[in-house]
């Protein structure tokens, strides 16, 4: 006889079954150009050194630019976390050295508490549609 059928309730017979490992996305950059005074940069997953490096090399000044505004699409997003919310602070620097506007897009409730207890609702212009955020850019 084993212990397990000596016991009753034993822990073979309570434990949960283990969920397998979910991982988490991989972090994505997708860019746009709906005008010649727009970048659509959309951002979809948690941020890490790779979508720093990329959004980099997206908003610093190209000589061939003549985009002014960047609108960072966060529509993906469900939370933002101090990478997130220190990646849009660089992107306003980078928009800024340019002589731009940086517009920011975010429609859940729980990002837009985010930039607002982070203050940068005051520093960044947040909008919560994408066309609102390209009629304001358009003005």
């Amino acid at each position: 006889m084993t212990v397990e059928s000596r016991v009753s309730g034993s822990l073979v017979d309570e434990a949960p079954a283990l969920d397998p490992v979910v991982k988490a996305p991989a972090p994505s950059v997708q860019v746009s150009f709906p005008n010649a005074d727009a970048i659509v940069v959309a951002v979809t997953a948690p941020v890490d050194q790779e979508t720093v490096a990329q959004l980099e090399t997206m908003l610093w000044p190209q000589p061939a630019s003549t985009a002014r505004s960047v609108v960072v699409d966060l529509t993906k997003m469900r939370f933002l976390d101090v990478p997130d919310l220190q990646l849009l602070t660089y992107a306003h620097m980078l928009v800024q050295a340019r002589g731009g506007a940086l517009h920011v897009v975010a429609d859940d409730l729980a990002v837009q508490e985010a930039l607002r207890a982070s203050g940068l609702h005051v520093l960044l212009e947040c909008h919560t549609t994408m066309s609102e955020a390209l009629r304001a850019d358009a003005r």
